[in-house]
């Protein structure tokens, strides 16, 4: 603003900052629905890798993490999809 001598006025930002709170919010309560927010996660880990790679992943990081133990003895829990995920879905909130 100041290279252009240009002044916008105080209601684009006012504006700007109530829509940025309100998408906010809208963020967060997805979370707060689906019980993330609230200590209710289901697995330790979560694998994301290309379908192409799914077998050296599988492999290399998911066996060795399966055959894993925490100092309790239970094996972890770990969300590693290898089918399921479509190209651009919306996971989150479905797998979360």
């Amino acid at each position: 603003m100041l290279t252009t001598n240009n002044v916008l006025p105080v209601g684009f930002a006012l504006i700007a900052i109530t829509l940025a709170a309100i998408l906010s919010w809208q963020f967060a309560r997805k979370f707060l629905v689906t019980g993330i927010a609230g200590g209710e996660e289901k697995y330790d880990m979560f694998i994301s890798c290309s379908h192409g790679n799914s077998k050296w992943v599988t492999k290399h990081v998911y066996e060795p993490l399966a055959a894993f133990r925490k100092p309790n003895e239970e094996k972890l829990s770990i969300f590693f999809d290898q089918k399921s995920i479509g190209l651009d879905e919306a996971f989150t909130s479905k797998y979360m």
